[in-house]
């Protein structure tokens, strides 16, 4: 197929893994209004999920180490808010 075949054969994986995205997305917001606690277990797995793919794919965290350490950084923190709400669902004496 040549030059156009092997950017579809590289770009089909990251296109599965963008929609794969969109439902886990999808999920969460349905999940929000009929179990929340799905949806924060969901939220608490997938975030870092996200950061580990982009690490994969995204130019900008070979390239630019700055943008790299604030992402890491960012999706550390709001991981960490994630586990701390779960913490207060699981908390018996709340």
């Amino acid at each position: 197929m040549g030059r156009l075949g092997d950017g579809l054969r590289i770009a089909r994986p990251k296109i599965r893994f963008g929609i794969a995205c969109t439902f886990i997305n999808l999920g969460i917001i349905f999940f929000v209004f009929e179990n929340f606690l799905i949806a924060l277990v969901n939220c608490f797995l997938a975030f870092p999920l996200f950061l580990f793919y982009e690490t994969n794919n995204n130019s900008s965290f070979k390239n630019d180490s700055e943008y790299a350490e604030m992402r890491r950084i960012l999706t550390l923190l709001v991981t960490i808010c994630y586990f701390i709400c779960l913490a207060f669902v699981f908390n018996p004496y709340t």
